[in-house]
């Protein structure tokens, strides 16, 4: 509270110039060592492994949170209240100091509490990236780095593969496409059923029918792009990593993602405040303030659209770097 922990620091400092050699180690709970054989035993996707491994941390920030919404939206009543106040210092003198007080003690929690919020935060922030970094480094060493930017293995690896398998790839390729005739041929033919069956009823069945088969062909099209790229991801996971993937792992996403733990108070500050801030401002305005939330309404509808169009500028913008970096690390080798 006191941030007293800095004084050896400021005391070396007077004396001389400080070393590295003066700074101290980290506390066991931010060594990565400590963390990564922590971290390692979670079980679960990575997401619910980071929330498990610092969910205290993430608690205690939404606690603090709660008490500086209560302290940042109820400093304006107590200050209506000490304005009535002073209208009668002549008379009462005490209600004016009683309502100062409040207000002096709400200030100074709401300013603990934020230094509060910034240590727990960093703590939260420091120890996500650093299991993230230490996962992604473990993994990168288990598996197998692609030299090459497009990926393609070597052809002896290839056909050491297909004489081991004894698969022929031409044959493979027209069963695949096989297969998916005989998806798309079933499909069709549930589709052609299920329009035959509402025809065979009556004139009103069978103009449903006409209806429902745009609706019916987009809803095939749709599932059939969503299944081709779920496969496409699951074949990029079990492909080799590249170098600039794992670079961007590293140096981008594992930052990224700590960023939004440091920042995990915004999840409970913005939904809450805003309620807080539509109560308050209509015991004050009225009805009007309708208009501004309108207004606040339509504005984050088209925030989704427009943070969706970012999302996927952002993936391409990804894959491009992953590029390049990868050519990067390719002609740094060759020059070393």
């Amino acid at each position: 509270m006191s941030a007293s922990w800095v004084a050896p620091l400021l005391d070396v400092g007077r004396k001389r110039q400080l070393e590295d050699s003066d700074v101290w180690k980290l506390p066991y709970e931010f060594q990565h060592a400590n963390l990564f054989a922590a971290f390692r035993e979670l079980k679960g996707s990575v997401i619910g492994r980071v929330f498990r491994a610092n969910w205290i941390d993430v608690a205690i920030l939404w606690s603090l949170a709660c008490v500086e919404l209560a302290t940042t939206y109820s400093n304006p009543f107590v200050l209506q209240k000490l304005l009535v106040a002073m209208k009668h210092l002549d008379v009462d003198k005490l209600s004016a100091l009683k309502w100062a007080t409040l207000i002096l003690i709400i200030e100074l929690v709401n300013a603990q509490s934020g230094v509060f919020s910034l240590w727990y935060g960093r703590r939260t922030y420091e120890r996500t990236r650093g299991e993230l970094i230490t996962m992604v480094y473990e993994k990168t060493l288990n598996r197998k780095i692609v030299s090459s930017i497009k990926g393609i293995p070597d052809e002896k690896e290839e056909d050491e593969v297909l004489e081991e398998n004894q698969i022929d790839p031409l044959a493979s390729g027209a069963n695949d496409r096989n297969a998916d005739d005989e998806v798309l041929e079933g499909e069709e033919t549930e589709t052609t059923a299920l329009l035959g069956k509402k025809a065979t009823g009556n004139k009103r069945k069978g103009l449903l029918a006409s209806v429902l088969q745009p609706v019916i062909t987009l809803f095939n099209f749709r599932r059939n792009k969503k299944l081709s790229k779920q496969k496409n991801n699951k074949a990029e996971d079990k492909s080799p990593a590249q170098t600039g993937k794992i670079l961007s792992l590293i140096k981008s996403d594992a930052y990224e993602i700590a960023q939004r733990f440091w920042e995990v108070q915004t999840f409970v500050k913005k939904p809450f405040g805003l309620v807080l801030c539509v109560v308050l401002v209509w015991q004050i305005i009225g009805p009007a303030y309708l208009l501004g939330v309108a207004v606040l309404a339509v504005s984050q509808t088209l925030g989704i659209f427009i943070a969706r169009i970012l999302r996927d500028r952002e993936k391409i913008r990804r894959a491009k770097t992953d590029t390049r970096q990868t050519a990067t690390s390719q002609y740094i080798e060759a020059i070393r």
